[in-house]
């Protein structure tokens, strides 16, 4: 005979058999392959009830009456709250302030994760099940809209079931709702699984126990924005091709459903945490509003669901309201969100409450118009409610688009124009960005399709950043200027479109190879030094195989401005200029503010190789240990700098600390997740090339310990290597060949 424990092994190895055999089944059926399912739905109409969120109690009734008040603003009129035995008489208190408001319910019912692990074979916990269900909903039964039984179920260290447990917990209580008469909503799976929700609904229907709402939370967090290919699904090599956006999921999702004859769908929380957002920008609280208006937008686009909920309203880690406590949670709010924490006083409404209410304010019950951009990068959505006609518009991280390229003038000139907040923009920008923007029209007529050509320009657009950006041009040349006025722009641009007709001076000239670089004072701030930047030369075969590239200075201006929403040090880019017609590698020029430093990395370097232990004041030690957290930091954020030399290094000293800015762009390549060790390395043989070999092994150390990882045998061999082609390239390289012959020349003369 067995024992139970491993009674109960095997049936978590037969469970996952089932899993990956159904899983295989799903993907070779092809569902998966339409080519139009990530394409917007067309005309149609948004409910009333769309929108909506998570809400929990507080410690005490003040915090319900905080709650009312905050949905009261937000003008939502229907809420998603946990209700459990752990904590019902709080969350009881909040559902009758709730329903004494005229809100409607959707009650999600939660078990404790060691009930719902011991449900299938305790009685007194079934028994118990039941009776909460039946008294909740006894309870509250005329202000319900929806019960939603299981939560997580695809995670079991969250939630606690199993498949079976589950099974058992459904089966209780799917009659009970049906007995009130209610709308069903299950199993509540999280993240896009289709072979979990395959599993789940056929089990459901042998039981004849399906739901009548087929409920997903269906998050596009993952992918690190809302509009991206989902890499997770099936790996970053085939994401572009199977194109599996937030759109495609819903739908796929939507038709999985159907098949098992479940029509409906909704994804009743979903949420971007802050910390997900700090892998990539310190500018978490502005770039949740951003993705929170851009889900939601697509979740209407997508014509799948009938709901799309955010997770909690009042929470640190992802909530519109912050309650300033940090401490991880025992349990996670996506399978439990159980009550709220914090000072009552302190509570303060994020950017995104905002974004959410113009949201609710000017989505709900209007009419979806279709997608109007056919540009990668670029979404705009149309919409109709009462007597006008308005675009939500936005670009994909980073990227902008010309806006006067894309709209006619006329268009522009009829508009009205919001932010996501609903607040008037008195100066349309010069960019569609990352930020969502809305325009209005009073009427069809006058929100002409935009124009969007092909070779409308785009660009990186730093949003966050200390400027306003500026697109000018006249007949020869098109510029992109960081400005704070755009009376200023024009100067700047008309300045630089003359310095480069003149002659460099050689006493301004800070180097000449193949790029000329040399340094100005700002014709317009004499406390600021820029930097100008032109090709020289390039050889023939360079410029074929960069044809399709954009040009140098382009180039570093995306670099310089992608690195500066990673908040990654980097000279700041004040333009770059390009001719309008010459395409020629030299036609450009790219301008950045000259950096305020007191030595390079090669300079610390060198200090170091001589014996000395202290470089600007500070220890070798610690210059090290904080070099390897800038590079550590560079590369956990997607950034492989492909030129990072030492003399691309600056270096000063506030505050006691080692400040690094990098210099010389161009070549940067970025990511969506955090280097691999390989990618790592491309970077750390250049940096480490100047250092001797004592001090490298210190700085590696460093770098790869706050990984928890060390120096493996199979990574030095790069760094030898790239030593060896480094002392190649000076014996035989171009530039020795040239030495040797200017010295036979002059021996010869």
């Amino acid at each position: 005979m067995l024992s139970n424990r491993w009674k109960n092994k095997l049936h978590q190895k037969f469970a996952k058999f089932l899993l990956f055999w159904n899983a295989g089944k799903f993907l070779i059926s092809g569902k998966f392959l339409d080519k139009k399912a990530h394409l917007p739905a067309a005309k149609f109409n948004v409910p009333a009830d769309f929108f909506g969120l998570g809400v929990a109690p507080g410690p005490h009734p003040a915090y319900d009456d905080y709650i009312c008040d905050a949905l009261a603003s937000l003008k939502l009129s229907i809420v998603r709250i946990d209700v459990s035995n752990d904590n019902k008489d709080a969350q009881m208190r909040l559902m009758d302030k709730l329903t004494q408001a005229g809100i409607k319910l959707i009650v999600h019912f939660v078990q404790h994760p060691d009930e719902a692990k011991i449900i299938a074979k305790k009685s007194q916990v079934q028994r118990q099940w039941a009776e909460f269900i039946r008294y909740i909903l006894n309870r509250y039964q005329a202000s319900i809209h929806m019960v939603e039984i299981g939560s997580t179920v695809n995670r079991p260290r969250w939630s606690g079931y199993t498949l079976q447990s589950f099974m058992s917990a459904w089966q209780i209580a799917h009659p009970i709702v049906k007995e009130f008469r209610l709308t069903l909503a299950g199993p509540n799976i999280t993240d896009f699984e289709p072979p979990y929700t395959e599993l789940f609904l056929r089990k459901l229907q042998k039981m004849q126990l399906l739901p009548d709402v087929y409920s997903n939370n269906l998050f596009a967090e993952r992918a690190t924005e809302p509009e991206r290919y989902d890499h997770k699904v099936m790996g970053y090599r085939l994401a572009d091709k199977l194109k599996f956006n937030l759109i495609k999921k819903a739908n796929t999702l939507k038709q999985l459903s159907l098949s098992f004859g479940v029509n409906r769908l909704a994804s009743l929380s979903s949420f971007w945490t802050l910390p997900r957002i700090q892998r990539y920008t310190i500018f978490t609280e502005l770039k949740q509003a951003d993705y929170l208006v851009r889900y939601m937008v697509l979740c209407v686009a997508s014509g799948a669901l009938e709901k799309a909920f955010w997770g909690p309203l009042i929470c640190h880690r992802e909530g519109l309201i912050d309650d300033h406590e940090e401490e991880y949670p025992q349990r996670e709010k996506i399978s439990y969100y159980e009550k709220v924490t914090g000072q009552l006083s302190k509570l303060t409404r994020r950017p995104s409450f905002h974004a959410m209410r113009f949201i609710i304010s000017h989505l709900s019950e209007a009419e979806y118009l279709g997608s109007q951009s056919e540009l990668t990068g670029l979404e705009i959505h149309r919409f109709k409610k009462q007597q006008h006609v308005f675009d939500i518009a936005w670009c994909i991280n980073g990227l902008g688009y010309s806006t006067y390229q894309v709209y006619s003038s006329d268009a522009l000139s009829r508009a009205q124009f919001f932010d996501i907040r609903g607040e008037p923009i008195a100066n349309l920008p010069d960019f569609i960005n990352e930020q969502p923007i809305m325009l209005q029209w009073n009427d069809i007529k006058d929100a002409y399709k935009p124009i969007a050509p092909k070779q409308a320009l785009s660009v990186k657009i730093c949003r966050y950043g200390y400027v306003d950006y500026f697109h000018l041009q006249n007949q020869q040349w098109q510029a992109v200027i960081a400005s704070n006025l755009r009376s200023q722009a024009i100067q700047l641009f008309e300045f630089l479109i003359s310095e480069l007709d003149k002659q460099v001076s050689q006493t301004h000239i800070l180097r000449k190879g193949r790029n000329v670089v040399w340094q100005i004072p700002h014709p317009f701030n004499p406390n600021i030094q820029l930097v100008l930047k032109r090709p020289a030369r390039q050889h023939w075969y360079k410029r074929w195989l960069d044809k399709a590239k954009p040009n140098k200075s382009k180039a570093a201006w995306n670099a310089s401005c992608e690195l500066m929403r990673k908040d990654i040090a980097v000279a700041k880019p004040i333009a770059f200029i390009e001719h309008l017609s010459e395409t020629g590698f030299n036609y450009n020029l790219y301008v950045c503010e000259a950096v305020k430093h007191q030595a390079t990395a090669r300079e610390m370097f060198a200090a170091f190789n001589l014996g000395q232990d202290q470089f600007l004041g500070l220890s070798k030690t610690r210059c090290l240990q904080q070099l390897s957290h800038f590079v550590n930091k560079m590369h956990h954020r997607g950034v492989m700098f492909r030129d990072l030399s030492a003399g691309n290094l600056l270096l000063d000293i506030q505050d006691d600390e080692l400040m690094m800015t990098l210099i010389d762009t161009n070549r940067a390549r970025f990511y969506l997740q955090p280097l691999t060790v390989r990618q790592r390395l491309i970077d750390l043989v250049r940096v480490c090339n100047k250092i001797n070999w004592a001090d490298r092994e210190v700085f590696l150390a460093y770098y790869f310990a706050s990984k928890g990882n060390r120096l493996q045998t199979w990574m030095r061999l790069p760094f030898y290597l790239y030593d060896l082609k480094v002392v190649l390239k000076r014996k035989l390289g171009r530039k020795a060949w040239r030495q040797l012959i200017r010295r036979f020349t002059a021996q010869v003369d």
